[in-house]
């Protein structure tokens, strides 16, 4: 198991100031892959995978997917909607299947 917030905070770490959300969702090879949301433009794995490996973070923490979004889904209490990320992101990659 990944800690979904580690995956995070290794985000804010490459791309500080922006807003990440990362979800798992079902995967039929694997059980289940990682997938982030972002506001970061360009984001890439191979930037997330860099940092993973200088810092001593297993590959595993690096999202199979990421997404971009101009403005990622917020709650009446200012959290991120992480229901409305997950339905964004299947939506986005059924599109791409």
């Amino acid at each position: 198991m990944v800690s979904l917030a580690q995956v995070e905070s290794m985000a804010d770490a490459v791309w500080p100031g922006m807003q990440h959300a990362v979800i798992a969702l079902p995967d039929p090879r694997k059980g289940e892959q990682l997938v982030m949301v972002t506001t970061q433009e360009g984001a890439s794995r191979d930037a997330l995978s860099a940092h993973a490996s200088e810092n001593g973070i297993t590959g595993l923490a690096v999202p199979a997917t990421i997404l971009h979004t101009s403005k990622m889904p917020i709650l009446g209490t200012g959290k991120i909607d992480y229901q409305a990320v997950k339905a964004y992101a299947e939506q986005k990659l059924l599109k791409a299947a």
